[in-house]
């Protein structure tokens, strides 16, 4: 379950991360805070609120499906720990259109935690996540949520429930890593998440600039405690 939560948050702050003009038969559908090239790689490493290397990930653009009135941005997402190892993989779809970038929190879902319900019956009921092309400082952006009931001969087996609020831009910022300096939007949202007995609530700033994305992310637990934080490390085109 900590798995699910964890790379849900993952491609949240993913979808906070795009910048770019993504064109369609010569006009522009959306401005994009993340790469749109082929094969671009982001490497970023995630460590916890004590400095200590957590776990790495890859994120690669594997594809763009351009339309008249869309384009459709697909992403793979690796990971490994501390030690090297492999810990999950995820795939994730973003479509570009009317100006704004949208992601079905359906996509976010990890798909070895859906393997483990493929023979229930899985009900999802939700709202897209959405960033506009023109961001400002002071800006208020939508909420997202997303409801999945899973259920076994006609009785509820689990409820998840996930919620984005108070989503704004807060500052630009110029930010330094191992990748170089970015000038940053800065972005904060308040994550709650439930499931079975789990209920947490977080609090992610994030620092994102054009062409590349998330540079730097930060969560904090409900005490506002640093819990861990994530820096891009290195930029592969």
């Amino acid at each position: 379950m900590k798995k699910t939560f964890f790379i849900l948050g993952t491609a949240l702050i993913l979808l906070s991360s795009f910048s770019g003009s993504v064109k369609s038969g010569g006009e522009d559908l959306c401005k994009a805070y993340f790469p749109t090239e082929v094969g671009t790689v982001l490497t970023y490493e995630n460590y916890n609120g004590k400095d200590k290397l957590q776990s790495t990930d890859l994120f690669s653009v594997t594809d763009l499906v351009e339309t008249a009135t869309s384009t459709l941005i697909k992403v793979h997402i690796e990971s490994t720990d501390k030690k090297g190892e492999d810990t999950y993989s995820n795939d994730i779809e973003y479509v570009c259109e009317d100006g704004v970038f949208k992601v079905s929190m359906e996509s976010m879902m990890p798909s070895e935690t859906m393997d483990a319900y493929k023979d229930m019956e899985i009900t999802m009921t939700q709202t897209e996540l959405e960033i506009p092309s023109d961001l400002t400082v002071g800006q208020e952006l939508p909420d997202a949520s997303m409801e999945v009931v899973i259920s076994s001969s006609g009785m509820q087996v689990m409820k998840m429930n996930f919620k984005i609020t108070d989503r704004k831009v807060e500052a630009q910022e110029s930010i330094t890593t191992a990748a170089g300096t970015f000038d940053c939007f800065k972005m904060s949202q308040n994550t709650n998440t439930k499931m079975m007995f789990i209920d947490k609530t977080y609090k992610t700033i994030d620092w994102f600039t054009a062409d590349i994305g998330s540079v730097r992310s930060e969560t904090y637990n409900g005490n506002g405690k640093l819990e861990s934080y994530r820096v891009l490390t290195n930029i592969k085109r």
